[in-house]
């Protein structure tokens, strides 16, 4: 078995490292060797581990192979999930702290004395209709029909304590309740930590945004972070009513760009990689938006800040757009230009997003009459689509994430997907990361079945 311990601590941020943890790794290393299989005490390290450092995704995940490897198959599946199953914590965990986990916010919880909310938009279901492939028996991620979006509402805490890193974010009320379904990633163990910051006090109204990869990845910025701004202003707050922002590490171009656009004041943005324990004397929090994106008010939103100063854009000359991912670090055509010769005889243009602000790709996009890309985060843009604009996605066979198959319904897009070869991949990357090979008859093809010539 391997050190797992040990490749956890590298994988992780090294702020909290402390005598302790060199503690639990020593004992972790010895406890995870297989000749031994001590899952008890190596599950303890493990979870004692996330006290100090709350959050990491890898610790979780390691976590997971070793309760699988232990037969304990349920609690692996919800670490795999990031979600550290609330009785292990309360098993292992060497914590004095008074705690306790809120699963679910209903109506009904009988918390109200720790927190309020207000409706922002009420939430519904909505059908989706199959997407185009070359054969008509569709993938098993697009078997399913309908996709649901929660309500959304608006949480005010008195004196509420917030906590946030790049990969996950916890809220607590006064009580140290860790409200769960207002927090992201790795979060459930921070209410149980004695490992924590020492709480950096705000006073006034503070909205916290951050919340799981919420300012590095374009997709979680402009899905997850930015229309929770609009939740604040639906129920009626202004930005003179809150004293200050929370992000996390608000530092990115696309960062910069959208928080000046939505007049955002620097003076009060609050970094989380600067201040990661805040408690507010109101705490004011918005739902997490999670699970299928582009609902019609965050689409509505998106478009109003970054295609208002596009005065007639939809009577412009259409183009095809070929949005290329060869210089990021993953999910890469493998034959790149074999793809982008082909995709020019059909008079598509390459084009490279990671260069562009969000306005200019967001103007490039509503101009696109067709899109053909491999996944990634430059299809966060086909929200800017205008309707009937036809989609190709292209999928390596490894990783089939239908996201923009869901929005490309809600934005009334006319999609399509195309499955890369099974090749013979030996790099080290996981599923998700995996390049792609495309098969170029398929894709060929494809563009005929998509009456794109």
């Amino acid at each position: 078995m391997q050190d797992y311990l040990f490749l956890m601590m590298n994988n992780c941020s090294t702020d909290l490292k402390s005598e302790n943890l060199n503690n639990y790794q020593k004992r972790g290393l010895a406890f995870a060797n297989a000749q031994f299989q001590c899952w008890e005490e190596a599950i303890e390290c493990y979870i004692n581990a996330l006290l100090i450092q709350p959050g990491c995704d890898n610790t979780c995940y390691k976590l997971g192979q070793i309760l699988e490897q232990g037969g304990y198959i349920e609690d692996a599946q919800a670490c795999y999930q990031r979600n550290v199953p609330v009785h292990l914590i309360k098993k292992y965990a060497k914590s004095q702290k008074n705690w306790t986990v809120l699963d679910t916010l209903s109506h009904n919880s009988g918390s109200d004395r720790d927190f309020r909310y207000q409706l922002a938009y009420s939430g519904e279901r909505v059908s989706l209709l199959p997407p185009k492939g070359l054969s008509k028996n569709l993938h098993s991620n697009f078997q399913k029909r309908n996709a649901s979006f929660k309500e959304m509402l608006v949480y005010f805490l008195p004196n509420g304590r917030g906590w946030a890193n790049q990969n996950a974010s916890a809220i607590l009320t006064q009580n140290n309740c860790l409200l769960q379904t207002l927090s992201t990633g790795v979060c459930n163990t921070v209410a149980a930590s004695n490992h924590l910051p020492n709480v950096h006090q705000l006073e006034g109204n503070v909205a916290l945004i951050s919340s799981r990869w919420g300012s590095k990845a374009y997709f979680h910025w402009i899905f997850d972070v930015l229309p929770r701004f609009q939740l604040l202003r639906e129920v009626g707050l202004c930005w003179d009513d809150i004293s200050y922002f929370v992000l996390h590490a608000p530092t990115t171009a696309f960062n910069r760009e959208a928080l000046k656009m939505l007049k955002i004041p620097p003076e009060k943005i609050i970094d989380s990689s600067n201040f990661p324990h805040i408690q507010a004397k109101r705490l004011i929090v918005p739902s997490i938006i999670e699970g299928s994106r582009a609902q019609d008010w965050a689409v509505k939103f998106l478009r109003q800040v970054f295609l208002k100063d596009l005065h007639n854009s939809h009577k412009s000359e259409r183009e095809n757009i070929y949005i290329s991912r060869k210089y990021a670090s993953r999910r890469r055509i493998v034959n790149e230009e074999e793809v982008a010769n082909l995709l020019e005889r059909y008079g598509f243009r390459r084009v490279f997003l990671e260069s562009m602000s969000i306005v200019e790709q967001a103007a490039l996009l509503r101009r696109a009459k067709n899109i053909v890309s491999p996944h990634g985060g430059g299809l966060t843009n086909i929200i800017f689509s205008q309707p009937g604009t036809k989609l190709i996605e292209i999928f390596s066979p490894y990783y089939i994430n239908t996201v923009y198959w869901e929005i490309s319904n809600q934005c009334q897009l006319d999609y399509y997907y195309l499955m890369g070869k099974d090749f013979d991949n030996l790099d080290s990357k996981n599923h998700g990361a995996k390049d792609i090979l495309v098969d170029i008859d398929s894709l060929h093809s494809l563009l005929k079945i998509a009456g794109i010539t």
